[in-house]
């Protein structure tokens, strides 16, 4: 018997199933009557999962696997009645296999219908193959039962793929995507579903495939849907909650967290690879064991492309991603950008004065690659000081936190005006400026340098 008799007759063996049959054959273009049909197999999976939850846990196994611990308490000829079929669970109804038992004989009736319910949609979309609510529903029945998230229908939830993409339940998953694609690649639902399914489920575990799929996204779905996907993107690329999403900074329209954030706020999503110094406000989950490093020019890519193309005020992120992956003169440039910027307004609140106290540790303790990317800090500290609106203290307030060298009498050695203009006074009177100290240069001795 082939592969469609076995399913056939699995479907025909519930009485309660045979109606649905019966009706899509005198109407096999009716939405309705497909998927109720579907929905019917759906509860009955739910109780065969149920049953199966019950019988693991009273008789000491798990995930239809493992050793099993006897209960002299079960009874040796249990019955379960379901869409109108009797199901014996006892031993002898299992065979004289080593495999028999209530547990094992659960999970073969889930899994042949299982794969029964795939040839339900199966043939559903061969006559309706526009349908988005077949092809969503379809969808996100293999994706769930592949990834363990279906609940009580899944005899093993906690399973996880282990062996490589060839994986043939995998490949049938990623296929049926695919299809579904070529006829409804306008929904940001279903490409989102298809990332999180590769995302959780790809036994590569490759960021490379994972990229590309939001790529697709972007290139497949208009202008006005972009902002769905970007998030996740974000969200994945960084290993982080984008700002705007961040506590009650969310726009209208933006409130809910799509699949990927979700797993994200879950601790679902690994670390980014990649190791980077200087602070950042970026915040990593640990690795979860899916190894799907990702690259820190990827990183950096992804971010820039979606600061330049879509949202400039996404800037103050690439800032931190350039100073987290030591791209100290990016970073630098980056923060020039934003200060330049009378309109730019922080999605984390951050003001003017702390871009400014920022943007001063960045370059004066890497004055070297502050100037190969093209950040004059002399001409610019000149510039902001003179102006009307940082007159007086109010501008060199903003170096006033960072360490300076002291005299031994407590004094500091050099103003700072001096320190701007590229030198200290050598008046001859301070006769600690030619001593050795142990203390840290100040930070704006390296301003000579620019």
């Amino acid at each position: 018997m082939d592969d469609t008799s076995k399913q056939l007759s699995t479907l025909v063996s519930y009485p309660a199933l045979i109606p649905y049959e019966e009706s899509l054959e005198k109407n096999p273009y009716d939405v309705k009557g497909w998927t109720g049909y579907l929905s019917e197999i759906d509860d009955i999976l739910d109780a065969l999962g149920e049953r199966f939850e019950d019988l693991a846990v009273r008789g000491g196994t798990s995930g239809g696997g493992g050793k099993r611990k006897k209960n002299k308490g079960m009874a040796r000829d249990e019955v379960m009645e379901v869409g109108g079929r009797t199901i014996r669970l006892d031993a002898a109804a299992a065979g004289s296999g080593a495999g028999g038992g209530p547990v094992y004989i659960l999970v073969g009736e889930i899994h042949a219908l299982q794969s029964a319910r795939n040839q339900v949609s199966e043939r559903s979309l061969s006559l309706l193959p526009g349908s988005y609510k077949l092809w969503w529903d379809y969808l996100r029945f293999r994706s769930e039962v592949l990834t363990g998230s279906s609940g009580g229908s899944n005899p093993n939830p906690d399973q996880r793929l282990a062996s490589s993409s060839s994986h043939r339940r995998y490949r049938a998953t990623v296929s049926a995507y695919e299809r579904c694609l070529v006829r409804c690649n306008k929904y940001p639902r279903i490409w989102l579903s298809y990332v999180t399914y590769v995302i959780r489920s790809d036994p590569t575990c490759s960021a490379t495939n994972v990229r590309r799929l939001f790529d697709r996204c972007l290139l497949a779905l208009p202008a006005t849907q972009h902002q769905k996907i970007w998030d996740e993107y974000i969200c994945w690329v960084t290993r982080s909650m984008p700002p705007w999403l961040e506590g009650g900074n969310s726009n209208v329209g933006r409130d809910m967290l799509g699949p990927v954030c979700t797993l994200y706020r879950k601790g679902k999503l690994g670390d980014a690879a990649g190791s980077g110094g200087g602070g950042s406000s970026i915040n990593n989950t640990a690795d979860d064991g899916d190894g799907d490093g990702i690259p820190p020019e990827t990183v950096l890519r992804v971010v820039r492309r979606y600061v330049h193309s879509f949202d400039p005020s996404a800037r103050e992120l690439l800032a931190d991603l350039c100073l987290k992956y030591d791209r100290w003169g990016e970073g630098a440039a980056t923060l020039v950008s934003i200060l330049n910027d009378s309109a730019y307004l922080s999605p984390r609140g951050t003001t003017r004065h702390e871009m400014w106290l920022r943007f001063a540790d960045v370059v004066t303790e890497h004055p070297h690659e502050a100037r190969r990317a093209g950040v004059d800090f002399d001409a610019i500290v000149r510039a902001a000081v003179g102006s009307t609106s940082m007159s007086g203290t109010d501008g060199w307030d903003v170096f006033d936190h960072l360490p300076s060298k002291e005299e031994a009498g407590g004094g500091v050695a050099g103003s700072v005006d001096d320190n701007v203009a590229g030198g200290s006074k050598d008046d001859g009177n301070d006769a600690t400026a030619a001593t050795t100290t142990t203390r840290p240069q100040s930070n704006l001795a390296n301003l000579g340098e620019l």
